[in-house]
């Protein structure tokens, strides 16, 4: 679809080709733009003479790096298929995180679910220096949610030396590229802290919130759909993972316990008294080890038998770097009698693994958790039990934790992801989930335990499944994936098969594999395509009438339709890395449906975290005539006008305003919708678009309440400004049309 220059046509052939019929053959239609201000267009789509339909191929997905059945069923769901580990023409490509140059071989309609600069967030060092930074900036009082931390090895010699004059104070040291529980160690004064890789040491939670004796911790997961402007949800359902020992304070003793002092679910799930959520009995989840695990074990194990002659289990040394776990512990462990009887006992029926919003009912039922004679008590004022005010101030305070997190780490994001074009790129060509370690103090306050670039999808047990594959449905739902919700639901437990029987599996999948994508090509070919076609998946759209059909040309953001070829280049993919696709937008909804679907952080009710939700997976219910298929819905494409990077209608001055009491207020000023650039137009509809489809997914930033938090940012970006200032506006869709 091109703009029609000014005079090229008459009024009157303007008028006699704007009444033409889809389908017509000769003259092309004409369609007046949906912005006033953009006049008409050429709209090619439908014209006999111009028009090329394609196949019905299916989008394909690569997975970088090892996936989980969860991952690939869900997108099994939404009509993908799995392509080769190193193919360049795909659609998604789900994995580890990348570097800079990955991002630059995308092209339109190509998308990876890793945000550039997210080592910022996942590394537990880089985490820390960008809350130490935003410390230096705004005070400690402001980022006081996470613990005393000391980067290592930059910072040893001062964590030595504060060891040294706290001697009752316990540490923990994590690897900053540690995961599930690894290289995790407790340590006090006279032990030595290793400083030949990159680590932290946090001063341990000697507090921490405990429920029937048990120590655990928080899984939320957040959402980044933008960097530039910083758009951010985070989903209504959590996890709260347990400790499988009862808590006791870290003493030389018992510091050894992982069980105990460690909450990681890789940890505690291989324990004996571990209880399943399923069936509230103990049964330890014995999960499959990879290769190159199974390898190191056994060198370990023979490493360790050829030096046990020579090994003195009683030394200060190997006390200090063992690794051992719970289930080798030494005599000295059970002289506590404390931990003697702990360890006989153990977990009997209280599960190790709950939902949130089951564990914050939970807790404001039984307030009694809660230190109550703190000052700063979560329960202080709360009124009667149950009655929601506690979960409702929880999911604030966990809020106001994420949204603080993510904008001291903000710089990086915008950095990299400029550096490799997705911060501003149209349609999008990246996205990030992230899951948020949270550990509640006695007295209710969160506190940032570290942040996971790639969360673990596993699903070992159905309160897994019940919460990470919705998760993840919603996730590629909003970013404008439509996943179909299966009715049944399995538990996905990993099993070990023999190496015959891994081989036999491995050559039926590829056999299927090569057979769908030799049927896709085939068909590609047949019609006179070079190259195989990428289709996106179509969003669906609800059509009441003439009048709804117009706005209903407004399609997802981040899809493109079926009717529309979108051809990958044989050579450099660079060359096309500046390509712009037509994209689309959902249907919208009146302007009283979107004003009472609005969800911010501070008004979310409680309810919300109940995992309860009126909105569905929007996908094969949404067409209200079913005669109607998707296919045959006329799509009218974006412009596609390259956007400018520097393309402003308004400055910082006229999009921020002090109210009466002196506090700053954002607002678009009237009439600002009908003179928007490129820019702004598509800042307005993601923001507006992905509200609609973010079912459980609620958006925390930018909103009216997230307004206060605007000026943490290290720099004051055109685009988050315009973006807040169109939220607090309160500009419904319908001026955008």
């Amino acid at each position: 679809m091109l703009p029609i220059k000014k005079d090229a046509l008459t009024d009157a052939e303007i008028k006699r080709r704007s009444q033409l019929k889809a389908g017509h053959i000769g003259d092309v239609r004409i369609a007046k733009s949906l912005f006033p201000s953009l006049g008409y267009y050429y709209w090619f789509l439908g014209n006999v003479a111009d028009t090329t339909i394609l196949p019905k191929a299916k989008p394909i997905v690569r997975y970088a790096g090892p996936t989980t059945k969860a991952i690939r069923r869900t997108f099994a769901d939404a009509g993908f298929v799995s392509g080769p580990k190193n193919c360049r023409k795909f659609n998604i490509c789900w994995g580890s995180p990348k570097n800079v140059s990955f991002y630059s071989t995308l092209v339109a309609g190509q998308i990876c679910n890793q945000v550039p600069g997210s080592n910022a967030i996942g590394r537990k060092d880089k985490l820390a220096s960008c809350i130490v930074a935003a410390q230096n900036r705004f005070g400690k009082e402001v980022y006081d949610f996470i613990p005393k931390t000391y980067i290592l090895p930059q910072s040893t010699s001062i964590a030595v030396r504060d060891m040294a004059m706290n001697p009752d104070t316990f540490y923990i040291y994590k690897p900053a590229l540690g995961a599930r529980g690894e290289g995790i160690r407790l340590l006090s004064n006279g032990d030595a802290i290793l400083d030949d890789k990159p680590a932290v040491l946090q001063k341990y939670i000697s507090s921490p919130l405990l429920v029937n004796g048990y120590k655990f911790d928080l899984r939320i997961y957040v959402l980044i759909t933008s960097v530039d402007p910083f758009i951010f949800y985070i989903y209504n359902e959590g996890l709260g993972r347990f400790a499988t020992r009862k808590y006791h304070k870290p003493t030389t003793r018992n510091k050894k316990l992982k069980k105990m002092h460690l909450t990681n679910f890789s940890i505690n799930a291989s324990s004996d008294t571990f209880v399943n959520p399923d069936s509230g009995k103990h049964c330890p989840v014995k999960a499959k080890k990879g290769k190159l695990q199974e390898k190191v074990e056994r060198i370990m194990t023979m490493t360790n038998a050829g030096c046990s002659s020579n090994k003195d289990l009683g030394s200060a040394s190997n006390s200090t770097n063992s690794n051992d776990s719970d289930s080798s512990m030494s005599s000295y462990e059970y002289s506590n009698p404390e931990d003697e009887d702990d360890s006989c006992q153990g977990n009997t029926t209280f599960p190790s693994k709950w939902k949130a919003s089951d564990l914050f009912a939970h807790l404001d039922m039984n307030r009694d958790c809660f230190d109550s004679k703190d000052s700063d008590s979560i329960v202080k004022d709360a009124g009667v039990p149950g009655n929601g005010v506690v979960q409702q101030r929880l999911y604030s305070s966990i809020c106001d934790l994420v949204i603080k997190t993510l904008i001291a780490c903000e710089p990086n994001f915008y950095i990299l992801g400029h550096k490799a074009r997705t911060a501003s790129t149209y349609p999008r060509i990246s996205f990030g989930i992230y899951g948020f370690d949270i550990m509640l103090q006695s007295n209710g306050k969160p506190i940032l335990i570290e942040v996971n670039s790639s969360p673990a999808t596993a699903t070992s047990t159905q309160l897994d499944v019940n919460v990470k594959y919705p998760m993840i449905a919603e996730a590629l739902n909003t970013i404008g994936i439509p996943v179909e919700k299966r009715n049944e639901l399995d538990i996905m437990v990993p099993t070990i098969m023999t190496e015959d029987e891994k081989r036999a599996k491995s050559i039926k999948e590829r056999n299927t594999q090569l057979a769908v994508r030799a049927q896709t090509s085939g068909e590609a070919v047949r019609q006179g395509s070079n190259n195989v076609p990428l289709p996106r998946p179509q969003t669906s759209v609800s059509v009441h009438g003439k009048a709804m059909l117009d706005s209903a040309l407004y399609l997802s953001a981040g899809s493109l339709p079926l009717t529309q070829s979108m051809k990958l280049a044989d050579t450099d993919p660079r060359a096309d890395a500046d390509m712009v696709a037509t994209s689309n937008h959902s249907a919208p909804k009146k302007q009283s449906d979107v004003s009472s679907n609005v969800k911010t952080s501070a008004n979310a009710s409680p309810s919300s975290l109940s995992g309860k939700s009126n909105k569905s997976y929007r996908t094969s219910d949404n067409l209200s005539d079913s005669s109607q298929s998707k296919t045959d819905l006329p799509r009218l494409p974006f412009n596609e006008m390259r956007p400018s990077a520097n393309g402003k209608s308004m400055t910082t001055d006229q999009l921020r305003r002090m109210d009466k009491q002196g506090r700053v207020r954002y607002s678009l000023p009237h009439g600002a919708m009908a003179n928007l650039t490129e820019m702004e137009r598509r800042i307005c509809m993601q923001i507006s678009d992905e509200e609609q489809r973010s079912g459980m997914f609620t958006r925390i930033f930018p909103t009216k309440e997230a307004a206060s938090y605007m000026h943490l940012f290290e720099n004051q970006r055109y685009n988050n400004i315009f973006a807040m200032a169109y939220v607090c506006s309160g500009a419904p869709w319908h001026e955008l049309v």
